[in-house]
């Protein structure tokens, strides 16, 4: 091994260089007290009251995050046992399998004069999930059989607005479409 690369003498930076390095430290200490010191204390510290610029316009309610999944099994005050697998809804020994139709907002028609917040008994704001009956039948509507429900998901439960199968829910569907509501809750 040469010894001529162990005694090379390293050019040493020279003042410009040397003071070149000493702004920019200066520079990013000084970014991180004017800018990022403040930023992580507005993160960390709780707000008293919301911001006007950001608050929801008067008479208008934010839409809620429904990130509640229906599966399991639920009962209902009757003894009606349900159980949820992906599309298939089992109500006691009677299986139906469902295809979503379309999310809606309880404060969307279920039928003519009707809304799912009046049909269901919840706020205004919350998201119903509108399915189609694809195959089966269920005992949920008398004397006839149920082509669509609208389910009301809860933490605590589920509560189901089965209508006759026919025309999709919306303003010009008859009330005499909608079926007993059914409330279940979590087993």
């Amino acid at each position: 091994m040469s010894t001529a690369v162990l005694s090379s003498r390293a050019a040493r930076p020279g003042p410009t260089a040397l003071a070149a390095t000493a702004v920019c430290a200066l520079i990013f200490a000084a970014l991180g007290a004017v800018v990022v010191e403040p930023a992580l204390h507005r993160l960390m510290t709780p707000s008293a009251a919301p911001r006007a610029d950001r608050a929801w316009p008067r008479g208008a309610i934010p839409p809620p995050v429904n990130d509640l999944i229906l599966s399991g099994d639920y009962a209902g005050a009757d003894g009606a046992a349900l159980r949820v697998e992906g599309a298939s809804l089992t109500f006691g020994e009677r299986r139906i399998v469902t295809a979503p139709h379309r999310l809606a907002t309880a404060s969307d028609a279920a039928a003519q004069g009707v809304t799912y917040a009046t049909a269901l008994n919840t706020p205004a704001n919350v998201q119903i999930e509108v399915r189609r009956v694809v195959s089966g039948a269920a005992p949920l509507c008398a004397g006839s059989e149920a082509g669509w429900l609208a389910l009301a998901v809860r933490a605590d439960g589920v509560d189901i607005l089965p209508m006759r199968a026919g025309d999709p829910p919306g303003a010009s569907r008859s009330p005499t479409a909608l079926c007993p509501v059914r409330m279940l809750g979590r087993r």
